[in-house]
């Protein structure tokens, strides 16, 4: 039985209770995100004819990724549906990813290529511009009239 008279700091609860927060629901979702973005980069690095100690690192990082991740399943089965939501969004992002440069970090999105081969612009990775902008390829397509 818990003793109600035993004084504890509400700090220590609150350490406790973020602690468990962290570890039962934000560490099984940030495996499956890596699970699902580590696979892929090892394949690729394989098929660009990287060095073998790339690959290897590459290759080996993921399934101890994954290994951890079924062990937060197996503790405790409220982990499951939070490390298939992570490998979910994982998945989601890098069907957006174009390019993924490891150095220097660099991540190119198929929009970003898509705005450049439509408008001719350049690719900027980390530019501040104005979201209001509307890009080239969400203009509607007029019809061009001068050609007959």
């Amino acid at each position: 039985m818990i003793d109600a008279t035993l004084a504890m700091s509400h700090t220590a609860v609150w350490v406790y209770l973020a602690r468990k927060i962290f570890f039962m629901y934000v560490t099984p979702m940030i495996l499956g995100f890596l699970v699902a973005v580590l696979y892929p980069i090892g394949s690729r690095f394989a098929a660009q004819h990287r060095p073998f100690w790339q690959i290897v690192t590459a290759a080996g990082v993921a399934p101890a990724v994954m290994l951890t991740g079924w062990a937060f399943v197996a503790r405790a089965v409220i982990t499951a549906p939070l490390y298939g939501l992570g490998y979910g969004l994982g998945v989601a992002m890098l069907s957006r990813v174009h390019t993924l440069t490891i150095w220097p970090p660099r991540v190119v999105t198929r929009q970003q290529i898509h705005d450049r081969v439509l408008g001719g612009d350049t690719i900027s990775v980390c530019s501040n511009a104005s979201s209001s902008q509307s890009s080239p390829s969400r203009r509607p397509l007029a019809p061009n009239l001068s050609s007959n």
